[in-house]
């Protein structure tokens, strides 16, 4: 007896296999057995463990550990690559714009990227290549230039089953954002940024809200990044300052312990020094 999914006529079918996911498409043909004629496009799915996706000379490649991606995928329609991380490096939006990524799909478990110019149409364009609602970790580190535009209301709403989120860039009220949002049940948040007023924009009673509806052994880092000429007694006032605004709901200790952990570093010297360490 035939699969059942192929009795249908092949309009249906075809258009069934139109609205499914690469992924949902491999997983429809594989039990439909060999006879996937009315199944078309063809996935191929293949593993490794951390891709580089990057253009040389306009061309796009995914460098994978064997060979590019595009020596695999020459017989077929649709590729479906799985992997541990996704890593972009130095892709423009306009190199994205040019480019048809039809016939390639990502399943991701963690998604980073570097040195690039991260906007809201381009994190639009890389969640339509990937499996949006399965990436556990985002990556938005230093390294990029975020748009002004890219809150965290955005960023969950478009990775919304996410656990771990680091983030080069913070803003005013952006815990108000992550509350707003009804962000719950993340492992761990780690968010970098140069401005002190705007990284601690935020109540102390708000940020220990938002620590409650996390999972149980959840951790928040907070970085910031002091000016080149800061000297030691300019450490001394920016600690002295955040200790008075979190300990009104947070309890202050010296151990490396704790939910939350406040990270001031150097910009000439990017080795983290942990200067306070607070917990609820």
């Amino acid at each position: 007896m035939p699969y059942p999914i192929l009795t249908l006529s092949h309009p249906f079918s075809r258009r069934l296999c139109q609205l499914l996911t690469p992924e949902e498409l491999e997983n429809l043909q594989l039990a439909a057995g060999p006879e996937i004629r009315n199944l078309k496009p063809i996935v191929q799915s293949f593993y490794d463990q951390n891709p580089q996706f990057r253009f040389f000379e306009d061309a796009a490649k995914v460098l994978l550990y064997l060979k590019d991606i595009d020596e695999i995928t020459d017989n077929y329609t649709l590729s479906l690559l799985k992997c541990e991380t996704l890593t972009f490096i130095e892709v423009t939006d306009l190199q994205f714009k040019n480019s048809d990524f039809s016939h390639i799909y990502f399943k991701a478990n963690e998604l980073a990227f570097q040195k690039c110019h991260l906007t809201v149409d381009y994190l639009k364009y890389v969640a339509s290549i990937i499996n949006a609602h399965g990436l556990l970790k985002l990556c938005l580190s230093i390294s990029n230039d975020l748009d002004d535009d890219i809150n965290f209301a955005f960023v969950f709403k478009t990775f919304p089953n996410l656990n771990d989120l680091s983030v080069g860039r913070a803003y005013n009220g952006w815990v108000n954002d992550l509350l707003n949002t009804n962000v719950t049940d993340l492992r761990s948040f780690s968010v970098y940024h140069n401005n002190y007023e705007e990284l601690f924009s935020f109540k102390a009673s708000d940020l220990h809200r938002f620590i409650k509806k996390q999972l149980p052994n959840f951790v928040v880092k907070m970085n910031v990044q002091c000016e080149p000429d800061a000297t030691d007694d300019d450490l001394k006032k920016v600690k002295k300052k955040m200790k008075k605004l979190m300990t009104r709901r947070f309890r202050f200790r010296t151990s490396q312990f704790g939910k939350l952990k406040v990270l001031i570093y150097y910009y000439a010297n990017p080795h983290f020094q942990n200067i306070a360490c607070f917990y609820c």
